[in-house]
Formats: C-alpha cells, structure tokens, sequence
C-alpha cells in the first residue's frame, strides 16, 4: 500500500499570484494576460498533456482556456482576491499514459465538475519516475452570462472558525469525513484505476498508523545524504552492478522496505480473494443490462436500441438514464459546435493561401509582392515550399475534422435512440409507480419531467401525490434567477476592454517598427512576425465592432434606466448617454434617487463656497457640478420646445458661421 502525494494551494493576488500566467506554465501554453497586455509563455521540454472540463451549464468559451482565466481575472476586484484552487496529485507511474489520463477526468468530473467548478487539467511527465498532473479550480459559480457569485460551500474548513460562525465548513480537503474530501477520492479512483489496469498495487492517502497497517515508516533523509545516495545510484548503474546504500538512513530506509514488503505480501494474498468477489458483485450491481434483465424491460429492447444504451454508458462512464443520455447528446453537440469554429478557421486559411498564391502568380513588383505576402506570413524566396506544407497541415487538419464530424454524427444517432428507448421506459416505470393513478392525467408530462418524479422516487422511496406534481415540477422548471449585472459595470467593463484594445494596437505598431529593420536581412523571421500582427489586427478589427455595437446598446439601456428612475420628468425624454451614466453612478452611491433639484442645490452651493474661500468638502462635487450643467442643459431645451433634430440644426449653423468667418478673416 503506497502513500501518494496530494497537495493543495489557493492561487491568490495577495501572494503576487496571476491566473492566466499560472494556467500559460502549467498548460505550456502562449496566453495573453489582458490586463498588462503581456504574453505569458513558458515552453517545456516535454510538452504537458493538458486540457479544459466543464459543466454542462457553463458557456463555450470556458474552453478556452485564454479567455477563461482573463474573465476569472476580471470577476475579480480586490487586490488580495482568491482566484483559483490548484492541486497537484502525483499519478500511479505503473499505468499507461491513456489510463492515467481516464483516471484523471473520471476523478475531476465526479470531484469537481459535477459541484459546477470548471476545471484547467495539465498532466506533467517530465520525470518518468514523477508523473502527477496539476488542476486549477474556479471558485465562482458560472452561467450563460459569466461568473457570478463566490461558491462557499466548495471552501475548506475555517482554521478559525469560532461560535460566531454558521457555516457548517464542509468543503474539499481538510473535511475527512465528507463525500467531497478529495484525499480519500482521489485514493478511491487511483485504486480502481490499478485494479482494472490488473496491478494489485493499491494507494493510501492516510499514514500507515491511521490505515491500521503494521508497516514501518521510513526515515527521511537529508539533502547531503540525498545527493550521495543519487551519486552511489548513478555509478552503480554505469558499472552494471546492484545498487547499495552508502549513508545511514539509506541502508536503514532500505531494510524497512524489505520488511513492509514482506508484511504486504502477506496482507495482499489474504485480500486478493476478497478484492475478487467484491469487484464482481460491484460489476454485477453497476452493469446497466443486469438491471433492466432483472426488472424484464431488457428482452423488450430491440439491438439497436440495447447497443444505443451501452454507447452512452461507456461515453459517460456512469449508470444510464435519461437525465445522463439527454447529457451525453450535450456533451457531443458541444463538440461538433467546436468542430465547426475549427471547420470556419481552416476555410479562412485556404482563402488566405489562395490570395497569397495569386498575389505570387501576378506578381511584377517583387519588394511590393514580399510586403502583401509577409502579412499572410510567407517569403517571397521560399513561398512555393512554405505554401505546400501549409496546404498540407491545412489538408491533414480537415480530414481529421471530417473524421470526427463522422463520430459525432454517429454519436448523435446513438444518442438519440437511446433518449427515446428511455422515454419509453421511464413511462412504463411511472406507470408502476403511480399504479392505483390515473395513468393519462401523468402521461401528459415531458418524459423528462416524468423521469424527475421517478428520480425522486427511486432517491428517496417517496411519491410525489398526483395533486402535488404540478408544483412539485414548477419548482424545477425555474432555474434560480441569475444575477443581473448591473449597467454600469457593463459600461466600465466596456471601457475597460477598449482601453486594453487600444494598448494592443499601440503595442502592435511598436512591435511592426521593430521588426521592419530586418526586412532584407532576415525575411522569414520578419515575414512570420508580419503574418502574427495582421492576424492580430484582424482580432482587434472584430473585437473593436463587437464593442462599438455593445456599447450603444449599454447607451440606450442607460438611458432607459434614467428615464424609469425619473418618471414623469419632461427633461429626461432627451437625457444623453452621458447625463444618463452620471445620474445612475450618483444614485447607486447614493444608494437612492436624488432629485434634480437636490443636483442643483448642490452645485449652487459649491459655488458659494468657491467665492467665500471655503475649501471644497467632497472629492464629488465637480462630477455633481458636470452633472448639474448637464440638467439645466436640457431643462432648458425643454422650456423652449427644443428636440434632438432642432440642437443638431443649431449646431450645423453655428459650424457654418464659424467656417465663414475664418474664411473672411473675421474669425482672427
């Protein structure tokens, strides 16, 4: 029995801890951190093996794993937060890198996934006697709309947690007798994995004296002493001859192995029978077509229908129903709609190979030719080679994409048939169920509504009363009401982005000056540079019309917002975004709506102030004195019956006056 390591650290802004950058080194992945508009990229020798795991809930874009730890950064605010849980778990060196990889995502789906977290996995095998793999944990809850609250039933324990505290500190880690401690998880899943693999090793996160094992600790050595025994262990494999310890813990630490070894291999010939009746009365219990044998519903299947179900029990690696098969059709539709964004960027690099082949083919200006072809990122001298291996991943790239579109639809069908094999069936279960009911007034619910009655019943041995399934089953039908973000901080986040958008075109154009002096002397370098920066253009170019659109919108709901807090009111039927936005931030500081007439008052005595020396009380009153103009601006327009269309025409006027007077030397 092996103890394995399992560590756990909260990545956090007060240690100087970043998310993106921690996710770029452990992914071995190149990410942008918008925040400083640096490129974190941190290369391994040996390339990780890492990919994303969501709930089914959780947006697309939480795949990616650039944009997910950038919004995990921006649903931040404090310069302390917590961003992220991340645990390192060394991994059972005697199984294949397949199975140490299906360990992993059974052990994160059911750990982690399944409470709504979403998580970064990244398995590391630099060392071969050291493979683990690292997983960073969201901490908020996600949604269509993004990352919304802190979850804290997913923190520890409070190390402090005194009798004022409510909150039972259930959570993952520290609670050892929770169905979420993820050290006795992790050992579960760990020893399944070896038993199926057929080793009879097994792990322990506990201490040999907690597991009840009367084997012997060993000694921990010290780092000189380390380096002697790794020197004799070096020397002796160059000389072919058996390795013997040289130091005092490295000969005793040796002979307690051979002592645990010797007891474990007494323990393990006693457990060896009793692991093999129960693995198969486990298997027995958990084998889908067992069940339905017994209960008589499997020899009504048809083939297709048996080998639909088994499909989607072995893709979702738990026991089948229709709440799982209508789960499994999501996860298999996710990811043809990330075969088509694939599909979409392939088609955009042939149309860029095609244009930079006719740009090649009509060329008559070869230095003018070079520049267009750089910003497709080829040279000129080597563009018929450079083209051909492009065309070539661009080729091995579709296939493999066609390939697996062929999978999903054949996924699709499976799945398919297998959500309404179980239609049928959980009618005829709820058929059994309510048997002294009428039948047709049940029978008019969605299969899926009727599974949850029958869920209920099969989780806790209780009928939901014919009367009371309508409320029982509204309950469920309204999802908890997500937290609207309000439209202010949409507006800030928007200004946000562009000013990060802005910094990159800054930083693209210096990035374009640097590169331009090795035009001639290195054209490839400068050509694959030049090929980088226009595809980050044309990222920038979409972001950018994304942004403008999205901020008129946020405008005309400021607006709007305006006009609901101030009812009635004949000025604000021609509030501005601007005036719009300062009443919102004035009243959400507020905490209430202030009047127009307060504003003014307000302004009026600054300026009573300001005449009688008086120092100003509050760092506010010139964004309230900005405010105010802004009001008697348009209680004036009111007064004189002025519309947006009648200012505009005063302000053309007023254009055109000035523009004659400069014209005539009057405007001097």
């Amino acid at each position: 029995m092996a103890i394995y390591h399992l560590s756990m650290q909260i990545v956090s802004r007060g240690k100087g801890q970043n998310a993106v950058a921690m996710a770029a080194y452990r992914s071995g992945e190149k990410l942008l951190d918008e925040e400083s508009g640096e490129v974190k990229n941190y290369r391994r020798l040996t390339p990780p093996e890492s990919f994303i795991m969501a709930p089914n809930h959780a947006p697309i874009w939480v795949y990616d794993r650039e944009r997910l730890w950038n919004e995990v950064e921006k649903a931040e605010k404090r310069i302390d937060s917590q961003l992220a849980r991340e645990m390192n778990i060394a991994l059972p060196r005697e199984l294949t890198n397949e199975e140490q990889r299906t360990l992993v995502e059974e052990f994160v789906k059911d750990t982690f996934i399944s409470q709504g977290m979403i998580a970064d996995v990244a398995i590391h095998r630099d060392d071969v006697n050291n493979p683990h793999f690292h997983v960073m944990l969201t901490m908020r809850d996600i949604s269509e709309s993004g990352f919304g609250l802190k979850n804290r039933s997913w923190n520890p324990q409070f190390a402090n947690r005194g009798k004022s505290h409510s909150f039972d500190g259930r959570g993952f880690v520290k609670d050892s007798d929770s169905l979420v401690d993820a050290r006795g998880q992790w050992s579960n899943y760990a020893n399944r994995a070896l038993e199926r693999a057929g080793f009879s090793t097994r792990i322990d996160h506990r201490s040999y004296a907690k597991q009840g094992l009367d084997l012997v600790p060993t000694k921990h050595i010290g780092s000189s002493d380390h380096l002697r025994e790794k020197k004799a262990l070096e020397e002796s494999s160059m000389s072919g001859k058996e390795y013997r310890p040289v130091t005092k813990y490295g000969r005793l630490n040796e002979r307690i192995k051979k002592l645990n070894q010797k007891i474990a291999k007494e323990i393990q010939q006693g457990e060896a029978i009793i692991i093999s009746l129960e693995k198969k009365i486990q298997e027995r219990k958990s084998d889908l077509r067992y069940q339905l044998e017994r209960s008589g519903k499997w020899g009504q299947l048809n083939d297709v229908e048996k080998t639909s179900i088994v499909f989607v029990q072995k893709r979702m690696k738990q026991d089948v129903n229709l709440g799982v098969a209508l789960e499994c059709r999501s996860s298999i539709e996710r990811w043809e709609r990330v075969l088509a964004k694939k599909e979409v960027e392939l088609r955009e690099e042939v149309s860029n190979l095609k244009r930079a082949k006719e740009l090649y083919q009509n060329s008559q200006n070869r230095e003018e030719t070079s520049d267009q072809l750089a910003k497709f990122g080829f040279t000129f001298d080597d563009f018929r080679n450079e083209l051909k291996q492009r065309a070539s991943l661009v080729k091995q790239e579709m296939d493999k994409i066609n390939k697996q579109k062929g999978y999903v639809q054949e996924g699709l069908e499976m799945t398919n048939t297998a959500i309404q094999t179980f239609s049928h069936l959980v009618k005829e279960e709820a058929k059994v169920i309510y048997a002294q009911a009428d039948h047709d007034q049940l029978l008019k619910y969605d299969p899926i509504e009727i599974h949850r009655l029958v869920d209920h019943h099969n989780k806790t041995g209780l009928v939901v009363p014919i009367n009371q399934i309508e409320a029982f089953l509204k309950d469920r039908r309204q999802p908890e009401k997500e937290k609207t973000v309000p439209v202010i901080e949409q507006y800030q986040k928007l200004v946000k982005d562009n000013r990060f958008l802005i910094n990159w075109q800054r930083k693209l154009k210096e990035r374009e000056k640097e590169v331009t002096p090795i035009k001639i002397s290195d054209p490839k370098t400068f050509a694959k540079t030049m090929g980088e920066i226009t595809k980050e253009r044309r990222i920038i170019a979409e972001r950018l019309k994304k942004l403008k659109t999205t901020l008129s919108i946020v405008d005309k709901l400021m607006i709007e917002e305006a006009k609901k807090q101030y009812p009635g009111e004949a000025w604000i039927e021609s509030v501005d975004p601007k005036t719009a936005r300062q009443l919102l931030i004035l009243n959400e500081q507020e905490g209430r709506v202030v009047s127009q007439n307060e504003i003014l008052d307000r302004t009026m005595e600054r300026n009573s102030r300001e005449l009688s020396s008086q120092p100003v009380q509050s760092t506010s009153d010139v964004f309230v004195n900005e405010l105010a103009q802004g009001i008697r601006s348009l209680l004036a327009d009111t007064r004189n019956g002025k519309s947006d269309l009648d200012r505009a025409a005063e302000e053309q006027k007023r254009r055109s006056k000035r523009s004659r007077d400069r014209g005539s030397g009057r405007g001097r």
